[in-house]
C-alpha cells in the first residue's frame, strides 16, 4: 500500500513596495513555520528576492533545525538558460534538492514564472496569496476557477486584499456560508505580533478542511488532436468539483519528464484515456497508459483506467474492450463522465 499524498501549500506573491522588508520576512516566516511543523509539503515556484516562497522556505527551514524533520518540498523551475543555478542562495544553501520539474518561461502575458507555478497549482491542495501584483491576481483567478482553496491574506494590501474583497468569501470546494465565515475570521485580524500563532491556526484549519473534503483527482490522456474534446472532459468534471490534471510538457523531452510524468500520474486518483486513431498512434499517450498499469501492477495509484473512444473504435492499449465508454458526440462525453463519476470507488 503506498503511503498517503501529502498536503500541499502553494504560496503566491511578492512584497508590495509599502511593506517593511522585515514585517513582510516575519509573516512570511510564520507562514512557513507553520507550514513545517504540521508537516505539510511546500510548493516552491519562484527564488525572486521578493517572492513569499524565500520567506515561507526561511520559516520552514528554522521549524526544521528545531525539530529535526526535513523540509518537504518539490521544486517547479523555468526552463531557460538559469535552469539548476536558481534556489542555490539563502535560503536554499545546501538543503537537498528535489528532481525540478522544469517549465519554459510564460509567453502569453503572465509573468515568466506562471508556467511554473500553473503546473505547481495541479498538485496544490491549497494556496495561501500575500501582497502580489498582477501575477498573484491571475494565479489566485486560476486557483479559484480550478476549484482549488484559495485563501488571500490582506494584512499587506496588493492584489490578494483586491482578491479577498472580490470574492467576499474565500472560494473552494463545498464552502458553505458558515465555513466561509469561518475562514474569514482566520484571514483577518493578523498583525506581526500575533503572526505565528494566526498562521498555525489557519494551516490546521486548512489540513481538517483537506481530509474531509479531499478532491478526486483526475488524469486526462489524449492525443493533441483531440485538445477541444479533452477540454470538454476537463470541464464536465470540474463541473462536478473533481479535481483534473493534465499534462502539457510533451514538447520536452527526457528521463526527468518521464519521472515527473510517473508523480503526477501516481497522484491521480483516477485515469481517463480519450482513445481515437491519433491516440494510439501517440508515442506520449501510450507511453501514459504503460505507466499507469505499472503503477497499479505495484499496487499504487490510479485506481481506475478508464478508455473513452471518441471515434466509436476499440480502446486498444491493451484496455479492456468491454468497459470503454462512447464519448464522439457531446452528449456521450457527457454521459460517459458522469457514469464515470457515478461509479467512484
Amino acid at each position: 500500500m503506498t503511503s498517503p499524498e501529502p498536503l500541499s501549500l502553494l504560496f503566491v506573491g511578492s512584497r508590495p513596495e509599502h511593506v517593511d522588508p522585515e514585517d513582510w520576512a516575519t509573516v512570511g516566516k510564520a507562514l512557513g513555520y507553520a507550514s513545517r511543523e504540521l508537516s505539510f509539503q511546500l510548493l516552491v515556484g519562484s527564488d525572486s528576492e521578493s517572492s513569499l516562497d524565500r520567506q515561507v522556505m526561511a520559516g520552514a527551514l528554522q521549524a526544521s533545525k528545531e525539530t529535526g524533520h526535513p523540509v518537504d518540498w518539490q521544486l517547479y523551475e523555468l526552463d531557460d538558460a538559469r535552469s539548476g543555478q536558481r534556489f542555490t542562495g539563502t535560503p536554499w544553501r545546501g538543503l537537498p534538492r528535489p528532481p525540478p520539474a522544469r517549465y519554459p518561461p510564460s509567453e502569453d502575458g503572465g509573468g515568466r514564472w506562471e508556467s511554473a507555478h500553473l503546473a505547481a497549482l495541479d498538485h496544490a491542495h491549497a494556496v495561501i496569496a500575500l501582497g502580489g501584483a498582477k501575477n498573484t491576481r491571475r494565479l489566485c483567478r486560476f486557483s479559484e476557477e480550478r476549484g482549488v482553496l484559495t485563501l488571500p491574506l490582506p494584512i499587506f494590501g496588493g492584489e490578494a486584499l483586491k482578491s479577498f474583497g472580490r470574492q467576499g468569501t474565500p472560494r473552494g470546494p463545498e464552502t458553505t456560508p458558515k465555513l466561509s465565515q469561518r475562514w474569514k475570521d482566520l484571514l483577518q485580524g493578523w498583525t506581526l505580533e500575533n503572526a505565528f500563532q494566526r498562521a498555525r491556526d489557519l494551516l490546521v484549519a486548512i489540513r481538517r478542511f483537506t481530509r474531509r473534503i479531499r478532491r478526486r483527482l483526475y488524469f486526462i490522456s489524449y492525443s493533441r488532436k483531440d485538445q477541444a474534446r479533452a477540454d470538454h472532459v476537463e470541464l464536465l468534471l470540474r463541473r462536478r468539483d473533481r479535481g483534473v490534471l493534465r499534462d502539457e510538457t510533451r514538447f520536452q523531452a527526457g528521463e526527468l519528464l518521464e519521472r515527473e510524468v510517473e508523480r503526477v500520474l501516481a497522484g491521480a486518483h483516477d485515469v481517463i484515456v480519450l482513445t481515437s486513431d491519433a491516440a494510439r498512434k501517440s508515442e506520449w499517450v501510450n507511453r501514459e497508459v504503460k505507466i499507469c498499469k505499472e503503477l497499479r501492477a505495484r499496487g499504487g495509484h490510479p485506481e481506475r483506467l478508464v478508455p473513452i473512444s471518441l471515434d466509436g473504435a476499440e480502446p486498444g492499449f491493451g484496455l479492456n474492450k468491454v468497459l470503454y465508454l462512447p464519448g464522439k458526440l457531446r452528449v456521450e462525453r457527457e454521459r460517459a463522465v458522469a457514469r464515470i463519476v457515478d461509479q467512484e470507488p
